[in-house]
């Protein structure tokens, strides 16, 4: 019979998306004012859709813990 862990016990994936990012801040991997990489780059980083990643910056975010800058980008025409 297998041994199913309680729900308490699992994580959520963009959870661990979140924890591995704060984890790389505080090995110094990664310091404030760092570029996260685009959801594209963090869902092929992390192996996980981009949703995920879109949700694991959104919780950074509620965390105060990162913020979004818009930068202002010149287009050709």
């Amino acid at each position: 019979m297998a041994v199913v862990p309680l729900l308490s016990t699992l994580v959520a994936l963009y959870e661990r998306v979140v924890e591995q990012l704060l984890q790389e801040m505080k090995n110094g991997k990664r310091r404030a004012g760092d570029k996260l990489p685009s959801i594209r780059e963090g869902a092929e980083a992390f192996s996980c859709s981009k949703n995920t990643v879109i949700q694991a910056y959104g919780e950074l975010e509620q965390r105060q813990r990162s913020e979004v800058r818009f930068v202002e980008r010149e287009f050709m025409r």
